[in-house]
């Protein structure tokens, strides 16, 4: 099933791309690095089937929990929301059951996280990950977050403090048109 979707040539040419660089870096020739590299190359194809395995595993308990409301909260709360918080990538379904059951922030404090939308080598799936958020800077008309996963930036936002509520609440225009989406 996952396995017909793969193009091994796209492989193969990853994994003599890979050995070719280690030619280069250590010595040699490219064919002695080419095993290293095919395996490498399929560890990290490994690792994508698994995770898809895992999350269709996840989407599969979500439905047959649909129609009994406190379990459906209790699983989100209790499986799904800790796995994205530690960093896994979740799908889309996924996302949508921790919004319905949570929903979204339209405030940074600690423990706030931004959800990023990404792609993963050798898959189709669009993922998404729930992002640190910090402050980065405040000026008088401004305040700078930073969002960061693993402790790399991905993206920087300015946030106006005119466009603040009373209660320091981010609007929910603000939040659709930057695409910043808070849990």
């Amino acid at each position: 099933m996952v396995i017909d979707m793969i193009n091994h040539k796209e492989l193969m040419q990853e994994a003599w791309n890979m050995a070719k660089s280690g030619a280069v870096r250590f010595g040699g020739k490219a064919k002695e690095y080419l095993s290293a590299s095919l395996k490498i190359v399929w560890e990290q194809v490994r690792k994508v089937m698994k995770l898809n395995s895992k999350l269709i595993a996840m989407e599969q308990m979500l439905d047959s929990l649909q129609f009994t409301r406190r379990e459906y909260a209790a699983y989100v709360h209790n499986v799904l929301l800790p796995f994205a918080k530690d960093g896994q990538p979740i799908t889309r379904k996924l996302l949508n059951a921790i919004y319905k059951v949570i929903g979204f922030k339209n405030s940074i404090d600690s423990g706030t996280k931004s959800i990023i939308r990404y792609t993963k080598r050798y898959s189709l799936e669009t993922y998404y990950l729930l992002a640190d958020i910090k402050l980065l800077r405040t000026t008088k008309k401004a305040t700078r977050y930073v969002v960061e996963v693993k402790n790399t930036a991905v993206a920087v936002h300015w946030i106006p403090k005119s466009i603040l509520n009373q209660k320091k609440e981010i609007p929910n225009w603000f939040i659709k048109e930057k695409k910043l989406f808070l849990i």
